[in-house]
């Protein structure tokens, strides 16, 4: 059983919000303070972390619950993937997950925190049922999108898969395991692959899907995690994933638009704390997907717009913010973040932006 990490992508400059490493930091110390001893192997390319940030890493190591550094293009590995200068960097996911020591995985990105001990996945209904676990995104995949044709498929009525958290049994899923490390191996394959789809996210989603091997996707719809604006407005900025079985739980909060901080620090303090706020749905109406009026998408990739969601992205002030709407008769409402002291945490450890040295009582 393990907890994977993969620290690959773009690398922030401080100008531009908190590296990855710093987000990595903090994720591992929610781990441990809610009592999750799982091994954790840090994945990323071989010139991605500094000689200071893994004396950093490998601080949070312990005889109990040791946390190891490896590389997804080591030639020893079983399955290498070279970095390439293709503009991304996300198939270090895969690549760490096939060559990762151990069977049973829970992958996370770096920027994604554990609200309470996910080590319960492995014992879940659903896990043991299928072999993986995955949570839904905000989109859903248009109809018009080539990778119907491509795959021989027709069009499924179902949320895109937000892969900053998966929970897979590699002995059950092998097969589409080696599909997604195929379509990633080289960087022709992956421009093509991701000329229809955003990113490794739905890679593992449809290679499930074309090889007919299960999957449970999580039907709890997510929450957004925010904060209230001086103007009183919502922003928005992490992905809440619920409990598979239990959608009042909030399991994982992927803090993603906080990478790209446009926002000063004086804006969140102890009385306006990031992500005090909550905005869902109010009721679980069937989430129906509707065409778009008119106009032809042509090869468009994903499409926010349906019965009964819809979400928005954009600044409010400086703020880059995610928002759910009302779709006619449904409303949404805004709650206080029931896990108090993972918000006091998360504000404390992103404010002093995870420095080394930093630890939260």
């Amino acid at each position: 059983m393990l907890l994977i990490f993969t620290t690959g992508g773009r690398r922030k400059s401080k100008a531009e919000g908190l590296y990855s490493i710093d987000f990595l930091a903090m994720s591992i110390r929610f781990l441990r303070k809610n009592g999750c001893k799982l091994p954790i192997e840090v994945f990323s390319f071989s010139d991605e972390i500094t000689f200071l940030e893994k004396r950093r890493i490998l601080s949070f190591s312990s005889i109990e619950a040791p946390v190891e550094i490896r590389t997804v293009d080591d030639k020893r590995n079983i399955l290498p993937l070279d970095k390439v200068a293709d503009g991304n960097r996300w198939h270090v996911k895969i690549g760490a997950i096939l060559n990762s020591r151990f069977e049973h995985i829970i992958a996370l990105d770096s920027d994604t925190m554990s609200v309470v001990n996910p080590e319960f996945l492995f014992e879940s209904v659903e896990y043991k049922a299928t072999g993986a676990i995955f949570w839904p995104d905000f989109w859903k995949t248009h109809a018009r999108n080539p990778v119907w044709n491509w795959l021989n498929m027709t069009c499924i009525d179902e949320f895109e898969q937000e892969s900053s958290v998966m929970v897979i049994d590699k002995r059950k899923s092998w097969k589409p395991l080696l599909l997604v490390w195929f379509w990633n191996q080289s960087a022709e394959s992956r421009k093509f692959v991701n000329s229809f789809l955003h990113g490794d996210k739905d890679h593992f989603r449809f290679a499930w899907h074309v090889t007919k091997t299960p999957f449970f996707m999580v039907q709890n719809m997510m929450a957004i995690g925010g904060m209230e604006m001086e103007d009183a407005s919502f922003c928005g900025l992490s992905i809440l994933q619920r409990h598979p079985s239990m959608k009042d739980i909030i399991l994982f909060a992927h803090i993603n638009l906080m990478k790209y901080r446009h926002f000063s620090f004086s804006e969140f303090n102890d009385n306006n704390p990031l992500l005090s706020k909550m905005k869902m749905y109010v009721d679980d109406l069937p989430l129906t997907w509707v065409h778009p009026p008119g106009g032809e998408p042509g090869t468009l990739k994903s499409f926010a717009r349906w019965q009964s969601i819809s979400t928005k992205l954009g600044f409010i002030g400086n703020t880059f913010c995610v928002d759910f709407r009302e779709v006619g008769s449904r409303k949404v409402k805004v709650v206080s973040f029931p896990d108090k002291e993972f918000v006091q945490g998360l504000t404390k450890q992103y404010h002093s932006r995870a420095q080394w040295g930093i630890h939260w009582s």
